[in-house]
């Protein structure tokens, strides 16, 4: 006798992404969630517009499945304050955001725990993206003995020694070097 199978079935809702909360995402849609915060939150600090301005902004280049609303930036970042009846970004975050660096001769990822951190990784990676296009070493003489502190407490030491830079760089071509602010 021949049993029939049965299969569980996937909850598939229909409901939008931009009406579920956070913790309902699937973590890939949590990524970008955190990344497009991020990158409300980077131009908000850099062109002082205001928050309701960017989300809108924003918006008009999502789907609409995807859109967002400043409560849910304000909630999914806490960057942000309330001065004089409108939303302002503190001048530092502490949202765990992975970041890429070089530290004994590897390419290591760590995780970040404030916004201080990634700017210096940024400028770090900028120096290295110098070295990397023009053979500038001078940039790379502020992080000497320098460590930058991951979202665990555990210190890491910036590569500065740039033969091991360019040794790096070779075995890993596809690293990303990019400007952060």
């Amino acid at each position: 006798m021949t049993q029939k199978r049965t299969f569980k079935k996937q909850n598939t809702s229909k409901t939008p992404v931009y009406k579920k909360k956070y913790n309902e995402l699937t973590p890939s849609e949590q990524f970008q969630r955190k990344e497009l915060f991020l990158d409300i939150l980077s131009d908000s600090r850099r062109t002082k517009h205001s928050l309701t301005k960017l989300v809108r902004e924003k918006n008009n280049s999502l789907k609409p499945q995807n859109r967002i609303k400043v409560k849910d930036v304000i909630e999914g970042t806490n960057a942000y304050r309330k001065i004089r009846g409108r939303w302002k970004p503190k001048k530092q975050d502490r949202l765990s955001v992975p970041k890429t660096i070089l530290t004994n001769g590897k390419e290591r990822s760590i995780m970040t725990s404030d916004s201080r951190t990634r700017s210096q990784i940024g400028k770090y990676l900028n120096s290295v993206k110098q070295l990397k296009n023009k053979g500038d070493t001078t940039g790379l003489k502020k992080f000497r003995n320098k460590t930058v502190r991951d979202s665990r407490g555990k210190r890491h030491r910036l590569e500065t020694n740039s033969e091991k830079i360019l040794e790096i760089l070779e075995r890993t071509e596809d690293i990303e070097l990019r400007e952060l602010y």
